[in-house]
């Protein structure tokens, strides 16, 4: 993750990072070999219940069961982050307001020159059919074609 690499060297060390919908710890486990300081939060209770199990005495490391997208933010003791990541969350994260409310919550945890690296996936109906698909089945709940729920 090369991206991730640049990015960080952005930050004062040893950074507090906030990992939004970190999932099963790809970036976490990246920030940690780094020198960071890291919490991970997740809907997905079994990822976030794994990544606990193997990180339960790292000291610089804790993973919370959330809603990203929660009107209550992340519910985090400590809310002042250096950066924040959030790798295709948005994508998938709900409709329109989720995606709004997923953004706040952020901007909430960040301290004031916290930083932040986002990314989204693009439409891929042209280059998968079963996105297009999905795309159709999920408009009545999104309200927006190209936007998909998590599964």
């Amino acid at each position: 993750m090369p991206h991730l690499d640049h990015w960080l060297s952005t930050l004062p060390l040893p950074a507090r990072v906030l990992d939004v919908g970190c999932g099963t710890g790809g970036a976490s486990r990246l920030f940690l070999e780094r020198g960071c300081l890291v919490v991970g939060v997740d809907i997905n209770r079994a990822a976030i219940e794994g990544l606990s199990r193997e990180f339960c005495k790292a000291r610089a490391a804790e993973f919370h069961v959330r809603d990203v997208a929660s009107p209550s933010g992340f519910e985090l003791a400590d809310t002042r982050f250096d950066g924040a990541i959030c790798q295709l969350v948005a994508s998938v994260v709900g409709d329109a307001s989720d995606r709004v409310q997923l953004l706040k919550n952020i901007h909430e945890a960040l301290s004031p020159k916290g930083k932040l690296s986002i990314s989204f996936s693009g439409l891929s109906d042209d280059i998968n059919p079963s996105y297009a698909d999905l795309y159709v089945t999920d408009l009545p709940y999104t309200g927006e074609y190209g936007t998909l729920s998590s599964r």
